[in-house]
């Protein structure tokens, strides 16, 4: 698949007038960029997924939600999945809880 991109003049227009609000201010030195790579680096790809997993249910159960419905393949492992009970029952407990 080929993206293909316009370009539209309002686009333009509000680009410029940002640029225009910065024309005449001094640049006071260069940008200075940190990337955060985390502090252990021999972590398995399996226990980021792991991670990523239980940050994202722990999100979604400290919202309090009436129900929760989850895909069974979203999983990483059934470890997961009995985390997900266990952190709902937690933050959570009277969400109607569903694995699918």
């Amino acid at each position: 698949m080929k993206f293909q991109f316009k370009i539209q003049p309002f686009q333009t227009e509000a680009a410029e007038s940002v640029v225009r609000v910065f024309t005449g201010q001094p640049n006071v030195g260069g940008a200075k960029y940190r990337r955060d790579i985390g502090s252990e680096k021999n972590v398995s790809e399996e226990d980021r997924v792991a991670r990523r997993n239980y940050a994202a249910i722990s999100y979604s159960a400290q919202r309090k939600p009436y129900s929760a419905v989850f895909r069974d393949g979203s999983f990483a492992s059934d470890s997961a999945m009995v985390n997900f009970e266990q952190v709902f029952s937690t933050y959570s407990p009277n969400t109607i809880r569903r694995v699918l």
